[in-house]
């Protein structure tokens, strides 16, 4: 269920903060939603476990997809794959200005 995703979630942000030596708890952390809509119907559960990770994460960001063009029942087009490419790098320019700005903030 979704709290074992969500779990899981947690599971993996730790073991990269340890394998990733450049790695911090305040890394920015950016999630994005998993492909298809409710078919197969866990796709609006472990979506929702990425949502309640993410609020948990201190600089995390979630990336938008449920508008993005599929291939299939779970992959992207090339076209949506470019523009979720471009929503994540969005959304880590964000959260780094955040984090620069929350420093600045602390001095």
């Amino acid at each position: 269920g979704s709290t074992t995703v969500q779990a899981d979630l947690t599971q993996m942000q730790t073991d990269m903060i340890a394998d990733i030596t450049t790695m911090t708890s305040s890394t920015p952390f950016i999630a994005g939603h998993i492909a298809g809509s409710s078919t197969p119907a866990n796709v609006a559960t472990v979506n929702a476990a990425i949502d309640s990770f993410i609020s948990t994460v201190t600089n995390g960001a979630i990336v938008e997809t449920s508008d993005l063009p599929l291939a299939d029942t779970y992959h992207f087009t090339a076209a949506g794959y470019r523009t979720l490419g471009a929503r994540y790098a969005t959304a880590l320019l964000l959260q780094s200005q955040v984090s620069q700005v929350v420093k600045v903030f602390q001095v």
